[in-house]
């Protein structure tokens, strides 16, 4: 209230006093799953109405840097109009501070000087040391209790929430028993495991209901906007999707290079792209590897390289047609990449 207060005294007796520019200060995060971008970004120097800002994005492939460029803030829009050298016109970059405290940076044209051919800056940045917010089944930004705002800050949650929301659309007559299961839901707090146990468990109950002869799993995936395929929790539902779409016979030959059905169902609707055989798929900074006895997801989030292996200690090696994808990955991905962990729960 004191800052308000004191913004309005200024903005009173010193017009060129821009109060939003000290907010618009800091470190920023950029972590952004539809493109598979990470980075970081700093404003400094916020006086009067403009601020210092320069930053690195990179999808694991391309980079996008901005060396130290002068933004004009008025109110809570920043804009900067960087020279491009390919397009030899002016690049005119906004950044917009929302009220949710998210900045919203956009671009008039590819900005191509800034990143080549397929880097991505643009989207939503959050303040470092602020907790990121997933998109879930219902509107995070509007986010109210605890449990919502611990499943709208906790990226498996989030995921799960989309996920299970788009299968109790599918299966008519569950309004008593959605409501019944939210009650008990409601009864972890914010406890994440316990929240993580109930979306599986009703999930797989979703699951069984829904007539395969009725489902399209192709749009389910389009549907579910977080890659549903690199979630740990969605083995059963990957491996229903492709029996599915397969056939069991097609699925226990799976791991048969000759076998095309097997590439032309994961590139319908450019889901995967074909990295090589046997089993193993990927799309940008993300992988996924199936034969008829295991499952491996693999993916790349804000400089950290996660990989779900199986339960079954038998399955503890990383099959090595992820092991040299991940390691091309590391190579490309270069200094951005700062650890790496695997853990063992599909």
């Amino acid at each position: 209230m004191f800052i308000k207060k004191a913004c309005t005294f200024f903005i009173i007796f010193m017009p060129l006093l821009n109060c939003f520019a000290a907010d618009f200060s800091g470190e920023w995060i950029y972590d952004v799953g539809d493109t598979g971008a990470g980075g970081h970004m700093t404003i400094s120097d916020c006086k009067d109405n403009t601020c210092n800002v320069e930053f690195m994005t990179s999808n694991g492939a391309h980079i996008c840097e901005l060396d130290k460029a002068v933004f004009n803030i008025k109110k809570n829009i920043a804009t900067a109009k960087i020279h491009d050298e390919y397009s030899d016109e002016n690049c005119q970059i906004t950044m917009t501070l929302q009220s949710d405290g998210m900045l919203d940076v956009s671009n008039n044209n590819e900005c191509r000087s800034l990143c080549g051919m397929s880097g991505y800056f643009t989207g939503l940045w959050r303040k470092e040391n602020t907790p990121k917010v997933y998109s879930a089944g219902f509107d995070c930004v509007r986010a109210k209790t605890d449990i919502e705002n611990t499943i709208c800050h906790n990226r498996e949650l989030a995921q799960m929430d989309t996920e299970m929301s788009f299968l109790y659309k599918q299966v008519a007559g569950q309004k008593s028993a959605q409501k019944k299961w939210i009650a008990d839901r409601n009864k972890c707090g914010a406890d994440v495991t316990c929240l993580a146990d109930k979306y599986a468990s009703r999930m797989q109950e979703l699951v069984t209901l829904i007539k395969n002869n009725t489902f399209n799993w192709f749009d389910y995936a389009d549907a579910v906007t977080a890659d549903p395929w690199f979630h740990p929790n969605n083995a059963i539902l990957i491996e229903r999707f492709i029996r599915h779409a397969l056939g069991d016979a097609s699925y226990e030959k799976f791991i048969s290079c000759s076998n095309r059905q097997t590439a032309d169902v994961f590139n319908e609707n450019q889901i995967f792209a074909g990295y090589g055989c046997p089993g193993l798929f990927t799309i940008m900074e993300r992988a996924i590897y199936i034969d008829k006895n295991q499952i491996w997801l693999s993916y790349l989030d804000d400089g950290e390289i996660t990989v779900y292996g199986p339960k079954n200690k038998k399955y503890r090696s990383i099959p090595s047609q992820l092991a040299n994808w991940i390691e091309d990955l590391k190579n490309r991905a270069g200094d951005y990449i700062k650890s790496e962990h695997t853990e063992y729960k599909l």
